[in-house]
């Protein structure tokens, strides 16, 4: 089955290990015709790019970036790439995941039932345990306040989610959308680094008339926000988080609800530190690293509220 030439976008950072198992899954498709465009994104060292040579082919395309442009940079780089070429589909994908041989067929072939005006994203499961499904999507719970809950987070696959749905949300772990999305409503926005541009692009594609399809039989296996350390705990990625969370909600909500969103996070900011503060005094130690990500995060938004210039990345916590 071939509606299309598809353009397979995927970063490198300091990662090669990890994205060459990616590459090798992706170069392992049965889709007959596909090309992926393998970006360096300015990996410390030249390794990286030097180890990632051997995929260059006439499938694999190895780009070379002189920074580290963040994910939304490094990303809008391939898809401005792509759509010079003679592509029909873009899939953006993590390369911290292995996809299934039969992936991006069955993500063509769902999109074809919608007449290719949709995004297109699978089942996620968890790399290291293989029968748990990781991600499908959300649904909004109060879609006026942009408020909304992640299916399936962390259950056993029993065939309970192997229906065709349209999504209110979903995630760019994966995705395959038309290259015509990308003519009318452009990639990321700039404003983000690394965190909800994928819930900004796919609101804007569906206020252009496109749906979000989850399609159960295209199957990934993802590890996990690897690049900054992982979730749990971590400054750095908490810092990235409600920063990509404020500039999301007052792109898409109106002045009052985000006004009130607003509200919540200096009340939440002031919690942490209260209950550091009290933690401290009874004697117990207390890490205020993640109260500190949040106010710098606020401090940030602040800023960018008045300048709205492009998202540079630099994070406090991670040094990048």
């Amino acid at each position: 089955m071939n509606e299309g030439r598809v353009a397979v976008i995927l970063l490198n950072y300091n990662q090669w290990e990890m994205t060459a198992e990616c590459v090798g899954s992706v170069l392992n498709s049965d889709y007959p015709d596909f090309r992926v465009l393998l970006i360096d994104n300015g990996s410390h060292s030249m390794e990286d790019y030097e180890k990632l040579q051997k995929f260059r082919s006439d499938r694999c395309e190895l780009i070379r970036l002189d920074k580290n442009r963040g994910y939304v940079g490094g990303m809008n780089h391939g898809m401005e790439q792509a759509s010079r070429g003679d592509f029909d589909f873009f899939l953006v994908m993590n390369n911290d995941a292995v996809i299934a041989p039969d992936a991006i067929s069955r993500l063509v072939e769902c999109s074809g039932r919608y007449g290719h005006r949709c995004i297109v994203t699978g089942k996620v499961y968890n790399y290291d345990r293989p029968h748990v499904i990781q991600h499908i999507g959300y649904e909004f719970t109060d879609r006026k306040n942009l408020r909304m809950k992640r299916l399936a987070a962390d259950v056993e696959d029993s065939g309970q989610w192997d229906t065709e749905l349209e999504m209110d949300m979903i995630d760019d772990i994966f995705w395959l959308f038309p290259a015509a999305l990308y003519s009318l409503v452009g990639g990321y926005s700039h404003s983000f680094w690394f965190s909800a541009e994928q819930a900004d692009l796919a609101l804007r594609a569906s206020d252009a008339g496109y749906k979000l399809i989850y399609a159960p039989a295209a199957r990934l296996w993802h590890k996990g926000s690897l690049s900054i350390g992982g979730r749990e705990n971590n400054p750095a990625h908490a810092y990235y988080d409600l920063q990509g969370a404020l500039v999301f909600r007052f792109l898409h909500l109106d002045k009052f609800r985000f006004t009130f969103f607003y509200a919540g996070v200096v009340f939440n900011i002031a919690k942490g530190y209260i209950k550091h503060i009290i933690r401290r005094l009874g004697g117990a130690s207390h890490d205020r690293k993640m109260a500190d990500a949040a106010f710098r995060a606020l401090l940030w938004f602040n800023r960018w509220l008045v300048t709205r210039e492009e998202n540079t990345g630099l994070n406090p916590f991670s040094g990048k």
